[in-house]
């Protein structure tokens, strides 16, 4: 664990470690793991950090699907008086998720929730030529063809698969705090 100290009013707590490629077995495994963690308002960690106990400004669980250096972080802004609080809640979630398999119903919202997100964002001509390019740009030749399955592929994810791909990700992991003070604050 790294501690820097910086100027400002918020605090971040980031912690992730190695992802895997667009184009792996276990990216869609990995992909619906981190929404079931920390993406949208049914996550883990939005249930944790906003709705239980009013701890986080921000929340995003995001992966980086590279060929070259695939990563996945879960990052949370807060107050500086709650960033260990956060800390301890963050890892005690994701310790959840690399020791129990999620149940159906959640591992369904984690599912319904990405696809329905890879279906909204290629609504226009200019976001399916953007995905697209992207999907090439990280996944080589059968970039397209990812894109097209991916659905599928996310729909087909069992609760050991995202178990699997969750211990793979966060085992080891990488922790960053960022603690605030007022006396640099803008």
């Amino acid at each position: 664990v790294e501690e820097i100290g910086i100027g400002g009013r918020t605090s971040v707590f980031a912690t992730g470690g190695r992802a895997v490629a667009i184009s792996a077995p276990d990216y869609p495994a990995m992909a619906t793991g981190i929404a079931l963690l920390g993406s949208g308002m049914g996550s883990r960690l939005y249930r944790a950090l906003r709705l239980d106990r009013p701890l986080a400004y921000t929340i995003a669980a995001e992966l980086t699907p590279s060929e070259a250096a695939p990563s996945g972080i879960v990052i949370v802004a807060c107050d500086p008086q709650a960033l260990d609080e956060v800390q301890q809640i963050v890892e005690r979630e994701i310790a959840l998720a690399t020791e129990e398999p999620a149940g159906t119903e959640e591992l369904q919202r984690a599912k319904r929730y990405l696809i329905g997100k890879h279906a909204l964002r290629r609504q226009r001509n200019w976001e399916i030529a953007h995905y697209l390019a992207m999907f090439e740009l990280l996944g080589g030749a059968e970039g397209y063809r990812l894109d097209a399955r991916l659905a599928g592929e996310i729909a087909a994810v069992d609760a050991p698969g995202v178990l699997a791909a969750m211990r793979k990700l966060f085992r080891p992991a990488w922790t960053v705090r960022l603690r605030a003070s007022e006396a640099g604050a803008n």
